[in-house]
Protein backbone atom coordinates (compact mmCIF):
# COMPACT_ATOMS: atom_id res chain seq x y z
CA UNK A 1 0.00 0.00 0.00
CA UNK A 2 2.67 2.17 0.85
CA UNK A 3 3.99 1.91 -3.17
CA UNK A 4 0.61 3.33 -3.95
CA UNK A 5 0.54 6.35 -1.96
CA UNK A 6 4.17 7.38 -2.53
CA UNK A 7 3.18 7.20 -6.41
CA UNK A 8 -0.15 8.62 -6.08
CA UNK A 9 -0.09 11.96 -7.88
CA UNK A 10 -3.80 13.49 -6.70
CA UNK A 11 -2.97 12.98 -3.28
CA UNK A 12 0.62 13.99 -3.88
CA UNK A 13 -0.64 17.52 -5.76
CA UNK A 14 -3.27 17.84 -2.43
CA UNK A 15 0.01 17.54 0.16
CA UNK A 16 2.71 19.18 -2.16
CA UNK A 17 2.50 22.84 -0.31
CA UNK A 18 3.75 20.65 2.96
CA UNK A 19 6.07 18.67 1.09
CA UNK A 20 9.61 19.36 1.24
CA UNK A 21 10.07 16.86 -2.42
CA UNK A 22 6.88 16.91 -4.30
CA UNK A 23 9.06 13.71 -6.13
CA UNK A 24 9.96 11.50 -3.54
CA UNK A 25 7.47 11.83 -0.46
CA UNK A 26 9.55 11.51 2.73
CA UNK A 27 7.57 9.77 5.09
CA UNK A 28 7.58 7.96 8.12
CA UNK A 29 4.86 4.72 8.66
CA UNK A 30 3.15 3.93 12.01
CA UNK A 31 3.97 0.50 12.78
CA UNK A 32 0.73 0.22 14.61
CA UNK A 33 -2.16 -1.40 12.95
CA UNK A 34 -5.32 -0.36 14.86
CA UNK A 35 -8.59 -2.61 14.08
CA UNK A 36 -11.46 -0.57 12.70
CA UNK A 37 -11.93 2.56 11.06
CA UNK A 38 -10.95 5.73 11.92
CA UNK A 39 -14.03 7.98 12.79
CA UNK A 40 -15.54 9.72 11.05
CA UNK A 41 -13.93 8.71 7.76
CA UNK A 42 -15.41 6.10 5.53
CA UNK A 43 -18.48 5.08 7.95
CA UNK A 44 -20.83 5.42 4.92
CA UNK A 45 -18.67 3.19 2.87
CA UNK A 46 -18.11 0.34 5.52
CA UNK A 47 -20.97 0.09 6.54
CA UNK A 48 -22.52 -0.20 2.51
CA UNK A 49 -19.84 -3.36 2.70
CA UNK A 50 -21.60 -4.74 5.92
CA UNK A 51 -25.51 -4.34 4.60
CA UNK A 52 -23.99 -6.37 1.39
CA UNK A 53 -22.13 -8.77 3.35
CA UNK A 54 -24.17 -9.23 5.98
CA UNK A 55 -28.17 -8.14 4.52
CA UNK A 56 -28.65 -6.08 7.49
CA UNK A 57 -30.64 -2.37 7.12
CA UNK A 58 -28.43 0.61 6.86
CA UNK A 59 -29.35 1.53 10.69
CA UNK A 60 -27.92 -2.20 11.54
CA UNK A 61 -24.90 -1.82 9.92
CA UNK A 62 -24.40 1.63 11.44
CA UNK A 63 -25.15 -0.04 14.71
CA UNK A 64 -22.79 -2.51 14.20
CA UNK A 65 -20.11 -0.15 13.41
CA UNK A 66 -20.42 1.98 15.80
CA UNK A 67 -20.82 -1.04 18.78
CA UNK A 68 -17.52 -2.33 17.64
CA UNK A 69 -15.35 0.45 16.72
CA UNK A 70 -16.24 4.09 18.07
CA UNK A 71 -17.48 2.75 21.63
CA UNK A 72 -14.23 1.87 22.54
CA UNK A 73 -10.37 2.07 22.26
CA UNK A 74 -9.08 0.42 19.03
CA UNK A 75 -7.54 -2.77 19.34
CA UNK A 76 -3.64 -2.70 18.51
CA UNK A 77 -3.20 -5.14 15.79
CA UNK A 78 0.46 -7.30 15.74
CA UNK A 79 1.83 -7.40 12.25
CA UNK A 80 5.31 -8.09 10.68
CA UNK A 81 4.09 -6.78 7.24
CA UNK A 82 4.75 -3.65 8.40
CA UNK A 83 8.59 -1.92 8.34
CA UNK A 84 9.68 0.70 10.43
CA UNK A 85 11.28 3.62 8.31
CA UNK A 86 14.23 5.88 10.11
CA UNK A 87 13.51 8.80 8.48
CA UNK A 88 14.70 12.41 10.56
CA UNK A 89 12.36 15.27 9.61
CA UNK A 90 9.69 13.52 7.81
CA UNK A 91 6.40 15.60 5.63
CA UNK A 92 3.90 12.99 6.36
CA UNK A 93 3.02 9.94 8.26
CA UNK A 94 0.53 6.91 7.13
CA UNK A 95 -1.24 4.83 9.62
CA UNK A 96 -2.95 2.03 8.90
CA UNK A 97 -6.62 0.62 10.01
CA UNK A 98 -7.61 -2.94 9.48
CA UNK A 99 -11.43 -3.92 9.40
CA UNK A 100 -10.56 -8.35 8.80
CA UNK A 101 -14.07 -9.09 8.66
CA UNK A 102 -14.45 -7.79 5.59
CA UNK A 103 -10.33 -7.28 4.65
CA UNK A 104 -10.49 -3.85 4.80
CA UNK A 105 -7.28 -1.65 4.80
CA UNK A 106 -7.37 2.10 5.79
CA UNK A 107 -4.56 4.34 5.43
CA UNK A 108 -4.27 7.87 6.45
CA UNK A 109 -1.97 9.83 5.44
CA UNK A 110 -1.73 12.95 7.73
CA UNK A 111 0.96 15.96 7.52
CA UNK A 112 3.02 16.14 10.19
CA UNK A 113 3.25 19.26 12.18
CA UNK A 114 6.25 21.20 12.96
CA UNK A 115 5.22 25.00 12.92
CA UNK A 116 1.63 26.32 14.01
CA UNK A 117 -0.92 26.54 11.31
CA UNK A 118 -3.78 24.63 9.79
CA UNK A 119 -3.35 20.41 9.14
CA UNK A 120 -4.32 18.59 6.10
CA UNK A 121 -4.80 14.79 5.28
CA UNK A 122 -5.49 11.93 3.01
CA UNK A 123 -7.02 8.84 3.61
CA UNK A 124 -7.88 5.53 1.43
CA UNK A 125 -10.26 2.78 1.41
CA UNK A 126 -8.87 -0.03 0.35
CA UNK A 127 -10.37 -3.95 -0.11
CA UNK A 128 -7.93 -7.17 0.31
CA UNK A 129 -9.16 -9.61 -2.38
CA UNK A 130 -8.70 -13.31 -1.98
CA UNK A 131 -5.44 -13.53 -4.33
CA UNK A 132 -4.02 -10.85 -2.03
CA UNK A 133 -4.57 -7.95 -4.50
CA UNK A 134 -5.15 -3.87 -2.48
CA UNK A 135 -8.11 -2.66 -4.53
CA UNK A 136 -8.55 1.07 -3.90
CA UNK A 137 -12.77 1.55 -3.14
CA UNK A 138 -12.78 5.37 -2.15
CA UNK A 139 -10.75 8.25 -0.94
CA UNK A 140 -11.35 11.48 0.68
CA UNK A 141 -8.92 14.15 1.98
CA UNK A 142 -9.65 16.73 5.51
CA UNK A 143 -8.56 19.93 6.56
CA UNK A 144 -8.76 21.91 8.90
Amino acid sequence: MTNYITNDQEMINYMKDRLTDSINLIYEVDTVVKEGIPFPFFQNEVADVIMQNEKLTKEQAWGRLYNKFAAKEPLKLITDCINKTEINRPDIIITFWYYPEYSLLISSINEIKYTPGHAKGWLYLAEINDIGETVIKATTYWTN
